[in-house]
């Protein structure tokens, strides 16, 4: 009895033998983060103008080869910063609030062209005139059509993009005259810049400085907007602004001449959202617009083919949108859909900055634009 006794005092007083529990890892905040950010980028991905472009978080859409170079260093100041989620939290508030809330005198600023000082743009500011607002735009209806039918792929397919732009998203749904060239194709380089990897003949197509090599390209566009309705949506817009009738309204597309087709129909201006379009500033005059009816001047005389109306009709208008111009001080406009705009080819103006906005990333600025030219019958030949 006393030898069980003493066993039982011995199991009582042994320490208890520890219990081991598994833990929950750690919250993959990291992973997480990183899935998400790339379903927001992969649902932006466009194909447009025979080319991918691919929205970069904070700044907005890039050609493919530069948004993945900048995806890559995003990713990479992403891993420094994982060990700090509240810094990592704090910059990311900061990155998407306070580009698109900066005050003008703190954004930065860059003129693609010198700021209206020399006497030249000082004189065209005085005799330029000023912005004529007309309530003759389209409809809430015809705009949300034309807007839908821009941006289906089938349209997206038939843009340009302006070569200028380089990898930055500006594109045009129609003609360019100024824009749309035939440079040389044999020595483009293996990559450049502007054009990304050497682009094959179906990317240069669509690229403004090779357009005019492609003219059977430039014919499709033209066909598929007048296939779409564009033509009769816009004339009674173009004609009421002009103070005229339809008919006194003529296309490019609706002359028989075999040289009419580098006039075609207006063009649709297409800005995909870009941090960089806050920054730019690109004062000009249109005058480059004047003389297009001279190659038709054995067809059609037009002794006043200098003499340009600029008409510009906005199809969406992100925050921001609109335009600047000199009188010779400045001044701005902000655009409004319903609305039309015009003024004469020699007014000094610049289209107006307007913000990068994250949760905007997906809403283009669209305008159609249009230059008028009334010639000795007394009609207004159109074109862009």
């Amino acid at each position: 009895h006393h030898k069980v006794r003493q066993r039982l005092s011995n199991i009582m007083s042994k320490e208890p033998v520890p219990t081991t529990t598994t833990q929950a890892a750690p919250y993959p905040v990291a992973s997480i983060g990183a899935a998400v950010a790339a379903i927001w980028i992969g649902s932006g991905v466009i194909a447009a103008a025979a080319d991918t472009w691919v929205p970069v978080p904070f700044l907005g859409y890039f050609r493919y080869d530069i948004a993945a170079t900048l995806l890559l260093l995003q990713a990479v100041l992403g891993l420094c910063l994982s060990r700090w989620r509240l810094l990592s939290l704090l910059l990311v508030v900061l990155l998407t609030l306070l580009p698109c809330h900066l005050p003008d005198n703190l954004r930065p600023t860059k003129y693609l062209q010198s700021p209206p000082t020399t006497f030249r743009d000082r004189l065209f500011a005085r005799k330029g005139g000023n912005i004529t607002i007309h309530d003759a735009g389209l409809s809430v209806a015809d705009t949300q059509r034309l807007v839908d039918m821009i941006q289906t792929p089938a349209a997206r397919h038939q843009w340009s993009h302006l070569s200028m732009a380089f990898f930055l998203p500006y594109f045009v749904l129609g003609n360019s005259i100024p824009a749309d060239r035939s440079e040389d194709e044999s020595d483009i380089p293996q990559y450049s810049l502007e054009f990304g990897l050497d682009p094959p003949p179906q990317r240069r197509a669509h690229q403004s400085w090779f357009r005019l090599n492609y003219p059977q390209e430039v014919i499709q566009t033209q066909s598929f907007l007048v296939e779409q309705g564009f033509p009769k949506l816009i004339r009674p817009v173009i004609a009421r602004i002009l103070d005229t009738t339809e008919e006194n309204v003529v296309f490019g597309t609706d002359l028989d001449d075999p040289n009419a087709w580098r006039l075609g129909l207006p063009g649709i201006n297409i800005f995909y959202p870009n941090i960089v379009w806050d920054w730019i500033v690109n004062p000009h005059h249109d005058l480059i617009y004047g003389n297009q009816m001279r190659q038709l001047e054995n067809s059609i005389p037009c002794r006043d083919a200098g003499k340009v109306t600029t008409i510009l009709i906005p199809l969406t208008t992100p925050r921001g949108t609109g335009l600047q111009f000199w009188t010779p001080d400045l001044q701005e406009v902000l655009y409004q859909v319903g609305k039309a705009y015009s003024f004469q080819a020699g007014f000094l103006h610049t289209i107006r900055h307007f913000p990068y906005q994250e949760w905007q990333r997906s809403s283009p600025r669209i305008t159609v634009q249009a230059f008028a030219v009334q010639c000795d019958d007394k009609k207004y030949y159109v074109y862009h």
